[in-house]
């Protein structure tokens, strides 16, 4: 985490003013979620469970630095492996990755939600990203209220 002396914290709030994070796009949240619940894969496990594919999305990742570069696989062709990183941990609040939920977890919470989602049915994937995409949309109404409950001026 970066931090600033207090005395220059004006300065360096002019430098950010009117930034803001970009959203992850849907691929994105996809892909990670693939890499969070199958790491350490590769590309092409990550495009086979998604479909299509995922250059962008792993790059934007690789720049967010959610994911990393874990090794190469002994195979043929010796392929990146990625997996996700402290600052995913940090990003979703977690420990480590035990803490991830399980499937039955994410179906209860799916289900809790409104989102229809049968355990059985549900891919990891596809019921991971969801929820993924329920925590960043919570965590962005927290940071939006934060931001008004601010006073102009302070970074």
């Amino acid at each position: 985490r970066l931090a600033t002396d207090p005395l220059l914290g004006d300065v360096v709030a002019q430098l950010f003013e009117g930034r803001r994070p970009g959203r992850l796009t849907r691929a994105a949240l996809e892909t990670l979620a693939v890499v969070a619940y199958a790491q350490p894969c590769t590309r092409a496990t990550i495009e086979s469970v998604r479909g299509v594919n995922s250059d962008s999305a792993i790059r934007t990742l690789l720049e967010r630095e959610l994911i990393g570069i874990s090794g190469r696989m002994d195979t043929v062709g010796r392929p990146l492996l990625y997996a996700t990183t402290d600052g995913f941990l940090s990003y979703f609040g977690l420990k480590d990755l035990e803490h991830l939920p399980r499937t039955h977890e994410i179906a209860t919470m799916l289900r809790a939600t409104g989102l229809e989602a049968d355990e059985e049915q549900a891919g990891v994937a596809d019921a991971s990203e969801q929820l993924i995409m329920l925590r960043l949309e919570e965590e962005g109404d927290e940071v939006a209220a934060d931001r008004e409950a601010e006073p102009p001026g302070v970074p």
